[in-house]
C-alpha cells in the first residue's frame, strides 16, 4: 500500500552502515549549543546542499568539517562575507601536512561543540528516531526535537548563570 511507504525518504551509507529516512540540519551557537535554524532534508542528499540555506551574509563564523570545503561552498562564503574555519582536504596523492592536521585539529574541537547538540538528541531523547511518513511531518518531528533540546539547554544556562 502506497499510504503506508514514506516516499519522500531515502537512504544513505555512512561508515558502512545504512540509514533510511532524513538529515536534520542546524545551525548552532558554539557558546551557548543553541540551534539558531534548522533545515531537513532526506538521508540521502549530502549535507552541502543544506548549506547555503544555512548561511547568513555578514553573520559570524563557519565552523564545519571538510565536507563542506567545495568549489560552490567558498566563493559563495566569501560573497556572503562571512570568516570560515573550515577543515583542510586532502587529495589522492597529497596528503595533509602535519601543520594542516594541526590546524584542523584546532578547527574541529570548536565544530565538536555543535556536534554535541545532535548527540545529545540522538541518545538522550531518541531524536534519531521520527516514526512519521512524508518530510513535512517528519520535519516537525525533528523540529520539535530541537525545541525540546532548546529548552534543556536555556534550563542549563539558567542554573548555571543564575538568570531569574
Amino acid at each position: 500500500m502506497l499510504c503506508q511507504k514514506d516516499r519522500d525518504a531515502r537512504w544513505a551509507k555512512k561508515h558502512n552502515e545504512a540509514h533510511d529516512g532524513y538529515k536534520n540540519h542546524g545551525k548552532t551557537d558554539v557558546e551557548t549549543k543553541l540551534v539558531r535554524d534548522d533545515r531537513v532534508s532526506a538521508a540521502s542528499e549530502h549535507d552541502s546542499q543544506c548549506f547555503q540555506d544555512l548561511v547568513e551574509e555578514g553573520n559570524g563564523t563557519v565552523d564545519a568539517d571538510s565536507a563542506y570545503r567545495s568549489r560552490g561552498s567558498m566563493p559563495m562564503l566569501r560573497r556572503k562575507r562571512v570568516k570560515t574555519r573550515i577543515c583542510q582536504k586532502g587529495s589522492k596523492g597529497k596528503p595533509l601536512s602535519a601543520a594542516q592536521k594541526r590546524e584542523n585539529r584546532r578547527k574541529s574541537r570548536v565544530r565538536a561543540r555543535a556536534e554535541h547538540v545532535f548527540g545529545t538528541q540522538a541518545r538522550q531523547m531518541r531524536a534519531d528516531r521520527i516514526a512519521t511518513i512524508g518530510i513535512v511531518r517528519s520535519a516537525r518531528g525533528i523540529g520539535v526535537g530541537n525545541l525540546a533540546d532548546h529548552l534543556l539547554r536555556l534550563a542549563r544556562l539558567n542554573l548555571r548563570v543564575g538568570w531569574a
